[in-house]
Parts: structure tokens; C-alpha cells; sequence
């Protein structure tokens, strides 16, 4: 039998938040909820590589959102 040693790997994340109307932006929606991914990331052992934040609301496909376009931007230069 062999032995295989372990491995470690830093898992890191990417956080795309956003909100569904103008309300969820009084009374700090947006924040809430970056700082609520940003701590399940780390309480799961990831470290945050970066937040991306998109405060428009409306009927727009998912490709037309300016944050997923910076999101997918960002893994394709990296």
C-alpha cells in the first residue's frame, strides 16, 4: 500500500453581490449582504479574493449586469 501525501491548497472565492430593487439599498442590503458571503466564505476556510458589487436593479439578463461582466472579466484574466 502507498502512501499519498496531502496536498494543500488555498481555496479562494470570488463574491458577486447585488440587489433585486432600490429598497434593498436603504438600510444597507447591499452591505448586509457582502458581509454575510464574505464571512461564510472565511468561516469555510476561503479566502476572499474579491467583491464584486452591483447596485442596478431591473429586468436585465444576467450577461447585461455589469458585475457578472467585471466577475467573468476577471476569471478570464486570471
Amino acid at each position: 500500500m502507498s502512501h499519498v501525501d496531502r496536498i494543500d491548497i488555498e481555496w479562494t472565492a470570488l463574491i458577486c453581490c447585488r440587489v433585486s430593487d432600490r429598497s434593498q439599498l436603504r438600510g444597507g442590503g447591499l452591505d448586509s449582504q457582502q458581509h454575510r458571503c464574505v464571512r461564510h466564505a472565511e468561516i469555510n476556510g476561503y479566502s476572499v479574493e474579491k467583491v464584486f458589487l452591483e447596485s442596478k436593479s431591473g429586468g436585465l439578463a444576467i450577461t447585461e449586469r455589469p458585475a457578472i461582466r467585471d466577475l467573468l472579466a476577471h476569471i478570464d484574466a486570471n
